[in-house]
């Protein structure tokens, strides 16, 4: 009985010190279904991109693009991701870069 609790404790301990690498989602799992909010082909006007948020850490950067987490370097709606920071997100679109900031309360644009 001993010897089963210290494998067990062994096997607790040994768990709980392994890395733990965690996945940003790639779409926005709180979306209606048959949302269309995902990657999706048709390019879209700039003034219908809204940043929802940024996410920076360790592993870079990302942004939530109209419910879509976009890293660095993916596409969403005919627009790929440049950068993002604290200040908002550099898209590159069929027209040139747009820039994307947060949008603050009672502020209605977001593209420029």
């Amino acid at each position: 009985m001993m010897t089963s609790l210290r494998r067990c404790l062994l096997l607790l301990i040994v768990t709980a010190c392994l890395p733990v690498q965690a996945e940003v989602p790639r779409h926005n799992p709180f979306a209606q279904l048959g949302n269309s909010g995902g990657n999706s082909r048709l390019a879209a006007s700039a003034s219908s991109l809204q940043l929802r948020g940024i996410i920076t850490g360790s592993r870079g950067s990302a942004a939530n693009i109209n419910g879509t987490i976009l890293s660095i370097g993916e596409s969403f709606r005919g627009y790929k991701l440049l950068s993002a920071d604290e200040n908002g997100a550099e898209l590159l679109g069929p027209s040139g870069p747009v820039t994307l900031e947060l949008q603050r309360k009672g502020d209605t644009t977001n593209a420029r």
